[in-house]
C-alpha cells in the first residue's frame, strides 16, 4: 500500500520507519513507512503500514496494496471498467 508523501505530511502523519525501495521510476528512493486505517466501506477497515512515495506524474494518492487485497475478494469487470471489493 502506497501514500503520495504530501498526503502523509498534509495529514500530520508520522513516518515510523524509513524504506529503501526500488520503484519502475526510480531504483534506489529512500522513503517514510507510515501506520494508517483505511476504510475502503464501513465494514472494511484496515490497519496497514503505507509507503510514502512522491507519485509523481499520477493523479493518484494512494495505491491499494496486496498486503489489503489478501484479505478481500476483488471482482475486476475490465470490458466495463467496473470492480466489486469485498471481506
Amino acid at each position: 500500500t502506497v501514500l503520495r508523501e504530501t498526503v502523509a505530511h498534509s495529514l500530520g502523519l508520522a513516518a515510523v520507519r524509513t524504506s529503501l525501495v526500488h520503484t519502475a521510476s526510480c531504483p534506489n528512493l529512500l522513503c517514510g513507512e507510515y501506520d494508517v486505517r483505511l476504510m475502503l466501506k464501513a465494514e472494511m477497515i484496515f490497519s496497514v503500514r503505507a509507503l510514502g512515495l512522491p507519485l509523481e506524474g499520477q493523479s493518484i494518492d494512494c495505491l491499494i496494496g496486496r498486503d489489503v487485497l489478501a484479505a478481500c475478494v476483488l471482482i475486476y469487470l475490465g470490458h466495463q471498467n467496473q470492480f466489486t471489493i469485498s471481506v
